[in-house]
Formats: C-alpha cells, structure tokens, sequence
C-alpha cells in the first residue's frame, strides 16, 4: 500500500481556530498510520468574518487572560466569557469628510469578547476587499482605534495585544 490509506478519523479546524486563519480538513489514516492534511478554501460567502485580539485595561489577569466579569456579575454561566463591546467600522473618506470629528460610524456590530482577549464578529458581504478603521468600544474604556485602516477579507485578523503600534498614537 502507498500513499495514506483507510481514513478513519476526521478533524475540521474552521479558519477561526487556526493561528493563521486558514481551515483544514485532517484525516488519520488507520492502515498507513498517516495524517493527511487539507487547506479548506472558504469562499462566496454570504458574509466575512473579522476576529480581533484586545486585553481590557482593568481585566487583564495575565498571560494573555482577562477575568470572567459577566460570571463574576451572575449575568453568565461561562467562564469563557469577559464582556460585552461594539466594534466599529470607519471608512476612510468618512475620517477625511469628517475631521476633526466627531465621527459616525459606517457600520456597526456587538460582540463578546473572551477571557483569553478574542473576539469575532460577522460583516456583510459587501464590506469584502474594502478599507475600514476598526473601534473598539468598551462601557469602562476609552475607544480604541487601529493604528491604520485595514482591508476586509474573507477572514480578517487583527490583533491589538502584539505591539503596542497597532492601537491609533500607540496607546
């Protein structure tokens, strides 16, 4: 026998499991004692996807964590869960239009973010391969912005918690 032989477990990891937003399709092969590996293209979809990283100033517990507030309220049952934000988008001819503020959002989505700092949130599709600012806006924090406007994919990443330069004027 060559190559992978007898399929017998299947593993989906989605694009938002993934360190590098891509989904894969594993199989463990019983009698050639392989895993096969498959790239899943994910495309025309009805919407995209943005997932952000941020730590909230006063929750932050360590190590890339935050505590379980809305646990901590009795408002939830899950420890997985911080809290509730809006995440909004600014095009940039509405910066330009509107400077020096104050700004209306273009679009805007709640979200929960998580213990360990994520948060995903669905777009429209109509927001795919355009340039959007991304807000954050929390009920205890100031907003904040990303340091530039980013290009919606499919599956957009950004990440505030890994350089301080990825937040508006580095804050």
């Amino acid at each position: 026998y060559g190559g992978d032989n007898g399929p017998e477990g299947i593993l989906y990891i989605s694009n938002e499991e993934s360190s590098n937003g891509k989904a894969y399709l594993l199989l463990a092969n019983e009698v050639s004692s392989t895993i096969t590996v498959y790239e899943v293209q994910v495309s025309n979809l009805p919407y995209t996807r943005l997932k952000v990283d941020a730590l909230l100033q006063g929750y932050h517990a360590g190590a890339k964590t935050m505590v379980p507030v809305k646990l901590n309220q009795g408002v939830s049952t899950d420890a997985t869960i911080c809290d509730d934000l809006t995440v909004e988008l600014y095009t940039a001819a509405n910066i330009t239009a509107n400077t020096p503020g104050p700004y209306t959002p273009d679009y805007i989505a709640s979200a929960t973010i998580t213990t360990n700092g994520s948060l995903v949130t669905q777009l429209p599709a109509g927001f795919l391969g355009n340039q959007y600012w991304i807000a954050l806006n929390h009920r205890n924090h100031i907003k904040t912005w990303s340091a530039a406007p980013l290009t919606i994919q499919e599956y957009t990443l950004y990440d505030f918690t890994n350089a301080a330069n990825k937040a508006y004027g580095a804050n």
